[in-house]
């Protein structure tokens, strides 16, 4: 599930079924690093545009100057507008949903 607040104070609960029906991506070749494992990959990550995803609820993209991403378990990342959309259809940033091809868990959902 996924909680989505607004400008406007509104809140959207997105089940995983309403964010599977929106326009996919698939970034194949992906690595994951980690200070503590180091790293592994290549992994290809499906899902949603994490840009795509704020314009399907937000029609004005100039109301908003920061997306905050908080995981179930609090860990999370702030992103600048500017920063999303400087990355374009060739390195989008992605809620993914599937990892080589396969739905994931709740302890593997991943932003990439």
């Amino acid at each position: 599930v996924f909680e989505l607040s607004l400008p406007d104070d509104q809140v959207v609960i997105i089940g995983i079924q309403s964010l599977q029906c929106l326009p996919r991506t698939t970034l194949r070749d992906c690595s994951i690093v980690s200070t503590v494992h180091g790293s592994s990959g290549a992994f290809t990550f499906s899902g949603v545009s994490l840009s795509l995803y704020i314009a399907h609820y937000i029609e004005d993209l100039k109301s908003w100057n920061q997306v905050e991403v908080i995981s179930g378990d609090g860990f999370g990342t702030r992103i600048m507008q500017d920063e999303l959309l400087s990355h374009g259809p060739a390195k989008p940033i992605v809620i993914a949903d599937t990892l080589n091809g396969r739905l994931m868990t709740l302890n593997e959902a991943w932003f990439v």
